[in-house]
């Protein structure tokens, strides 16, 4: 297999392959999701793929190891106290000027229309949101559908 673009057998029959070393489920390969998933943005993502899925296997059995641990009674470590986030010379840097009089911040799932509506609504006192954050990860169920409808 190239780095895992291939479907093992068992699998092949659950995804549509649409094109070369890229597959989608069939309930995932909806219109909405065609128009998303160009050529280009599919050439990019066989590339990302490519570059760091080894890193990212890795990554993931290295979380299953610590997760043992943990399971086994384990407490999470902190940082070394020599290392660079600890004793580094480093400062996050300052805000924006645009967000220094933030009077209203909302944040709410991408794929609730309602949600959204609401971010772009004047409060009571005629206010309107200063910022609104669509939030793709805590505030939703990360089904493909809710994702892809998320980008419309």
């Amino acid at each position: 297999m190239d780095s895992q673009l291939e479907l093992p057998e068992n699998l092949s029959e659950a995804f549509v392959e649409v094109e070369q070393g890229f597959h989608v489920t069939h309930a995932g390969w909806t219109p909405e999701a065609q128009k998303i998933l160009t050529p280009e943005l599919r050439k990019l993502l066989k590339s990302l793929h490519r570059r760091f899925d080894e890193r990212r296997v890795t990554l993931l059995a290295e979380r299953q190891i610590r997760q043992q641990k943990y399971d086994a009674g384990a407490l999470p470590e902190y940082l070394p106290k020599d290392s660079e986030a600890v004793t580094g010379d480093w400062q996050v840097a300052p805000l924006p000027e645009d967000l220094l009089t933030r009077r209203v911040e909302i944040t709410g799932p991408v794929n609730s229309a309602k949600m959204v509506i609401n971010m772009l609504s004047r409060n009571g006192d005629g206010y309107r949101a200063d910022c609104a954050m669509l939030d793709f990860e805590d505030s939703m169920k990360p089904s493909w559908e809710n994702v892809i409808h998320g980008m419309y």
